[in-house]
Order: C-alpha cells, then structure tokens, then sequence
C-alpha cells in the first residue's frame, strides 16, 4: 500500500444508490493498494473504494500543476496548533490552471509541503510590501 499524501487532489465519487444525485458523494483517497486502486475508509476501516457501494470512480478535485515558481523573498508565518508560531522563506509556488499558487515552505524540523499540511494556521507577506498579483 502506498500512502496518499496530502493534498494530493484525489477523490473518490459515490452516486447514491438509486442514482438520483448527479453530484453524489466525495471521500478522500487515503491511500493506493499496490496495484494502484484508490482507498478510502469506510465503515471505520480501510477498503479500495470499489468495494464500497456505489462507487463511480475518481477525480480530481486540483486541476494540474502547470508550473513551479520561485518563491521570490516571500514568507509565511505560520501558527501551530499548540499555539507556537515560526516564519520561513517561501521555496517556491506550485501554479495551477485557475489563478491559485500555492507556496512551498520548509518547517523547523525540516519538513517541506504547503504550510496546510504544516501548520494550524498561517499568511503570507512580503518584507518589502509586495502585494500578490490580482487573480
């Protein structure tokens, strides 16, 4: 099994039983069996989604990533849940399709992923006051 990483963008869509809900359901893929089926926890435990009634396979709820950009000076300050705050520099920015960057950081013991997955809470700034461009 391969661990899904957040976030990856990937869901699992479920219709409805009878098939009168045209958006149906949406669980995250939490993982991929060995052979590259989505899974999802169900029922408390972890099943390839197409084991779980209704399943209509998956999607992707990013679109793709068109470019990296560096991160040019920009900092993140970032809160963790026990209330302890740090500030790094923006590595660089992940650019997808519609006008959404999302900066890339590194915490302080050194892990590197979007500041969701790092922190409880964060804002980006630039120390000579640089404003993002309009979306």
């Amino acid at each position: 099994m391969i661990p899904a990483n957040a976030p990856h963008g990937h869901e699992a869509l479920f219709l409805t039983p009878n098939g009168t809900d045209p958006n149906g359901d949406v669980v995250s893929v939490v993982a991929w069996s060995d052979d590259g089926a989505p899974m999802v926890v169900h029922d408390d435990r972890l099943k390839p989604a197409d084991q779980v009634e209704g399943y209509a396979g998956i999607r992707s709820a990013f679109p793709p990533m068109l470019t990296a950009l560096p991160g040019d000076g920009w900092r993140v300050d970032a809160t963790m849940a026990d209330g302890t705050t740090w500030t790094t520099l923006v590595i660089a920015w992940h650019v997808r399709a519609w006008p959404l960057a999302t900066p890339i950081v590194v915490d302080p013991e050194g892990r590197m992923g979007y500041p969701q997955e790092l922190c409880a809470s964060w804002k980006v700034w630039h120390p000579e006051g640089k404003t993002a461009p309009a979306a």
